[in-house]
């Protein structure tokens, strides 16, 4: 169904395109999916710009427009800043805390299609410097929200970006007419390292994301009870203990201390003590 019509004027043709073009980057439609990337696409389009337009033009020109396979910094600092400024709904778990000592950037991560961006965000007044995988942002909040911020990322100049949660809780973002569905990774607790699929002897504990194994404290054919620590993992500048979910015997632990380990990776085969 049609949601909303935008009509422009302008002195001629390229001006009246050049206004559609900014108007189309600054709607913000979230949680639907729309034709606003179509429509984007049609505004770069030589034949519509030059007026040839007619009832198969579509279909001539064959344009295509995709949502966006992949996220951008701006974008990925905008989902930062506007989380670590949300008020807490409720108590937040220690994994996720904001809170650092001494300084420390804040490391939080985001999902986005099957990718994980691991960011660190350390504020200083209204000046945020967000690190991510390809290098680092500096920003300045110029204006923030319950819905929009606004935000100054130097000689590119201000931005807006609307943003809000759905209610799975997923983070929805508008900026340049593009919408970015991000996701907050499972807090790394004995819940979120996750019984995934089975080893020789039992089921195997994985990591929920990359990061450094820091100590291993027990060893292969030790009992452990549930709840007991078994290993040490380093994640996102932040050690974490992973404790045993169910009572039973440890079968196969395949890192040493100091090893490097891939999200996803067994971290530890664990057969379930039988009952009785």
């Amino acid at each position: 169904p049609m949601i909303a019509k935008l009509i422009v004027a302008g002195a001629d043709r390229a001006a009246a395109i050049d206004r559609l073009r900014r108007a189309l980057d600054d709607y913000a439609v979230l949680g639907l999916t729309t034709n606003l990337p179509l429509l984007r696409a049609i505004t770069t389009n030589a034949a519509f710009c030059a007026g040839d337009t007619h009832t198969g033009f579509l279909g001539e020109q064959q344009i295509h427009a995709a949502p966006p396979s992949t996220v951008p910094g701006e974008v990925l600092a905008a989902a930062a800043i506007w989380v670590l400024g949300e008020p807490a709904k409720v108590k937040p778990s220690p994994f996720e805390s904001h809170w650092r000592a001494g300084g420390i950037a804040t490391p939080l991560s985001f999902n986005f299609g099957k990718e994980t961006h691991c960011l660190r965000a350390r504020q200083v007044g209204k000046r945020w410097r967000i690190g991510y995988a390809d290098g680092e942002i500096a920003v300045e909040v110029v204006a923030q929200r319950a819905s929009e911020l606004a935000l100054s990322f130097g000689a590119s100049g201000c931005e807006r970006f609307r943003v809000a949660r759905d209610t799975a809780g997923d983070l929805l973002l508008s900026w340049r007419g593009d919408a970015y569905r991000l996701s907050r990774p499972a807090p790394l607790s004995a819940d979120s390292v996750g019984r995934v699929g089975h080893g020789h002897d039992g089921a195997s504990l994985t990591a929920p994301m990359p990061g450094t194994l820091v100590k291993v404290l027990i060893g292969v054919g030790e009992s452990v009870t549930e709840g007991q620590p078994l290993l040490v993992l380093e994640a996102m500048k932040m050690e974490h203990t992973v404790v045993a979910p169910y009572a039973g015997t440890v079968r196969r632990i395949p890192f040493s201390a100091g090893s490097s380990v891939a999200g996803g990776a067994d971290l530890i085969e664990l057969e379930a003590q039988e009952e009785g």
